[in-house]
C-alpha cells in the first residue's frame, strides 16, 4: 500500500493529471509511456534507507555543496490540493527524501487562484473531484503551517508561497487577498519568496495590478525582506503589457518575473531565449519554471542566461540582477 500511494505522488509530482482505467490522460512527460511508467515505479521502489544522501527526514541539500541553488530540485508540488494526502504522510515523507527536493511552491500553479490560506481548501464555488477529496479532510489539514510540519521540514529552502490574488471568478473568491500575508506571519512559516498567482490571473491586467499593489503593500510591510514576483503577461500583447510591468517594476511593486516554459525540446528553448530577452526590458529577475514540463522547477535564473542561450545579449543589457 505504502508503494503504491508513493507511486500516486509521483505520479502527482510529474504531471499525469488524470487516471481512467489503465488509461492516463494529458500527460505532460515528453519520452516514451512505458519509460515514464518504469521510471516512476523504480523511484516508488527506491528504499529511502537505501539512499546516500536524502536516507532521513533530518538531512536535506544542505549537504550538498553549497555553490548549487537548491531550487534547480524543486517541485510545484499539488498535494492537498490535487493528491488528497496529508503533508506529513508517511510516503509522501519518504517521497521528498528520496528525490531531495531542495524547495516546492505552495499550493501550486493554477491551484492557487482559487485557494483559501485560511482553510486549506479550495474557494467557496468550486465543484470538481479536486475540491471533494480536500473536503473530505477536517478544516486546517492543508494549511501552510501544516505543510511546513510535514514536507516542507526537510526543504533546503523555503517554500515559494504563491498567493491567490481573486481576480478569476472574484464573486465567489477569498475577499481579502492581502490578508493572506497575516495568515503568513501569524502561522509563523518561514517566508523568503512570494509569488503573485499563476497565468492566467492576469487576465484583466488592470484588475490583477490592482489587487497586487494591495498584496505588495502588506509583504513589503509585514516581510520586508522577501522577493515578490509578478506574472509575465500571460496571454496578453507583449508590448502594452511589458511596457506597464516596466513602470511597475520602477516604482517597486516586484523584484521578479514569473515565466514558464513547458518541454524541454529544441523549440522551447528557443523560445525561452527569446522570452528572457523579452522580459529583461523590465530590469527585474526572472524565476524561470522549467526543466521539463513534468516538474516545473523553480529557478532564479540569471538575467544574462539569455546570452548563454543565444551567444548575443541583449541591446543594452549591461550586467544581471542574480538571486
Amino acid at each position: 500500500q505504502e508503494y503504491v500511494t508513493r507511486l500516486i505522488f509521483i505520479f502527482s509530482l510529474t504531471g499525469v493529471r488524470h487516471i481512467s482505467g489503465f488509461t492516463f490522460e494529458k500527460t505532460r512527460i515528453k519520452m516514451p509511456f512505458t519509460t515514464y511508467v518504469g521510471l516512476c515505479v523504480a523511484v516508488s521502489l527506491w528504499k529511502s534507507e537505501d539512499s546516500v544522501a536524502f536516507a532521513h527526514p533530518s538531512e536535506s541539500l544542505t549537504n550538498l555543496d553549497s555553490t548549487i541553488n537548491p531550487r534547480f530540485f524543486a517541485f510545484s508540488s499539488y498535494i492537498g490540493p490535487v493528491v488528497n494526502l496529508t503533508f506529513d504522510d508517511p510516503a509522501v515523507m519518504r517521497v521528498v527524501n528520496t528525490l531531495g527536493v531542495g524547495s516546492l511552491r505552495y499550493p501550486g500553479g493554477s491551484t492557487t487562484s482559487h485557494w483559501n490560506y485560511t482553510t486549506g481548501r479550495w474557494t467557496n464555488g468550486i465543484t470538481s473531484v479536486y475540491a471533494n477529496r480536500t473536503s473530505a479532510h477536517p478544516i486546517g489539514t492543508f494549511t501552510p503551517n501544516k505543510y511546513m510540519e510535514g514536507l516542507g521540514k526537510p526543504l533546503a529552502v523555503p517554500p515559494i508561497w504563491n498567493l491567490n490574488l481573486a481576480t478569476l471568478t472574484p464573486s465567489e473568491n477569498i475577499a481579502d487577498p492581502p490578508g493572506q500575508i497575516d495568515i503568513l506571519k501569524n502561522l509563523d512559516v518561514p517566508v523568503e519568496y512570494l509569488e503573485l498567482d499563476n497565468e492566467i490571473a492576469d487576465k484583466p491586467l488592470d484588475a490583477y495590478l490592482a489587487s497586487a499593489t494591495k498584496v505588495v503593500a502588506r509583504a513589503r510591510e509585514v516581510f520586508p525582506n522577501a522577493k515578490i514576483s509578478i506574472v509575465g503577461c500571460f496571454g496578453l500583447p507583449e508590448g502594452p503589457c511589458m511596457a506597464q510591468l516596466k513602470t511597475q517594476y520602477e516604482h517597486g511593486l516586484f523584484d521578479a518575473i514569473t515565466i514558464h516554459h513547458y518541454g524541454p525540446n529544441n523549440k522551447t528553448v528557443q523560445s525561452a531565449a527569446t522570452d528572457v530577452r523579452v522580459h529583461m526590458c523590465t530590469g527585474s529577475q526572472l524565476w524561470f519554471y522549467a526543466c521539463s514540463s513534468s516538474c516545473y522547477a523553480p529557478v532564479h535564473v540569471r538575467t544574462c542566461l539569455c546570452g548563454c542561450l543565444t551567444d548575443t545579449p541583449p541591446v543594452g543589457h549591461t550586467g544581471t540582477h542574480a538571486v
